[in-house]
């Protein structure tokens, strides 16, 4: 088994809407969309991979079916209110008119600063009895707007840095990261950590599947691994929805619901429903025009994992359609993580 060499962590600033995908030799999706319960007799003649998502009074009701890597069929099904689908979709997402407004307060703040300065500087003539008494008075006046001019400059200073903090503050409530160099980009680890308690009936439904066929952790991964490569739809999310920037990334019950994602958003997915279970370590691996996951494991041979602060975490690959086992990766996604140029590996976490 080869080695990969240990990565060291450093930004990165993922493209949006990264194309990437790897053709499963199982063939194309099947996909079934129910408008409403009124169509669900024909659910019974799926074969796996497959989804089942139709809306109902109080929001949705999911079915995916997928084979798992042990070959074993399965399917989970479940519910999705949608109270909590709206929540989840409408905390994400940044807009024009919301860096405006702290554009707007900057500018406002600034002319009330001018405003207030104009208010207490002294200016006109100076009367004095005497040549002494004068060049006090002047001396005093000189003395008071330099202090105001001083003050002024603090203030402007501090105003820039508050600009600064509330911009870096609006882009994280919105879920994004400004980097250097004014770059804006998804911050996947706070998506999968606002997502993880909202995804705990699907890690349920899990649960029964792991102890109906007695799996062990790695084959509990596998499972819901095989369902997210297979059972959803690779597709890449548009950059913008309306007038809301989203950076090609679709929150993790919006891939659900929609049935379908990319390698970024189908990861973060995949690490939103792994982390229900406390012991799960995850890690999130940025690479040029990709992403990929790793969990905490040991590799067998031949399987594809990296070393990050002294753990080892073997490689998944969720974009699919492959149906690829967790430690198989394709060969450009092997061939970017030995070149170990532009990769960020990214700690997940569940609240």
């Amino acid at each position: 088994m080869r080695r990969i060499p240990a990565v060291l962590f450093f930004s990165f600033a993922l493209e949006t809407g990264l194309a990437w995908h790897w053709d499963s030799p199982a063939g194309r999706l099947r996909e079934t969309l129910f408008a409403d319960s009124g169509e669900a007799d024909q659910e019974e003649t799926a074969e796996p991979p497959y989804q089942r998502i139709r809306r109902n009074n109080s929001g949705f009701n999911l079915e995916f079916g997928f084979v798992s890597f042990d070959r074993e069929p399965h399917s989970v099904r479940f519910q999705m209110d949608q109270r909590i689908v709206n929540q989840a979709i409408t905390e994400f997402g940044y807009t024009d008119a919301g860096l405006e407004a702290v554009d707007t307060w900057l500018e406002e703040t600034q002319q009330q600063t001018n405003r207030d300065l104009k208010r207490d500087w002294v200016s006109g003539s100076v009367s004095a009895k005497n040549q002494a008494e004068l060049d006090r008075k002047v001396a005093a006046v000189r003395a008071h707007n330099t202090n105001l001019e001083t003050a002024q400059r603090r203030k402007i200073k501090d105003l820039q840095t508050e600009y600064e903090e509330r911009r870096v503050a609006y882009f994280q409530r919105q879920g994004f990261k400004l980097l250097p160099g004014n770059t804006v980009t998804v911050d996947i680890p706070a998506l999968v950590r606002n997502n993880v308690r909202r995804l705990m009936p699907v890690a349920a439904q899990f649960d029964l599947i792991r102890e109906k066929n007695n799996y062990g952790s790695e084959d509990l991964i596998g499972a819901v691994t095989a369902m997210i490569q297979t059972a959803l739809e690779y597709k890449i999310p548009p950059a913008m929805e309306g007038s809301l920037h989203t950076g090609g990334v679709l929150t993790p019950i919006k891939a659900l619901v929609s049935g379908w994602g990319d390698c970024d958003t189908k990861t973060a997915l995949l690490a939103s429903i792994l982390l229900n279970w406390d012991a799960a370590k995850i890690v999130g691996v940025g690479l040029p025009g990709h992403y990929v996951m790793g969990f905490e494991g040991v590799p067998d041979r031949g399987d594809a994992y990296i070393e990050y602060r002294g753990t080892t975490y073997v490689l998944i690959e969720p974009a699919g359609p492959a149906w690829a086992h967790p430690g198989e990766v394709s060969e450009q996604t092997m061939t970017k993580l030995q070149l170990a140029q532009g990769v960020s590996i990214e700690p997940f976490s569940a609240p």
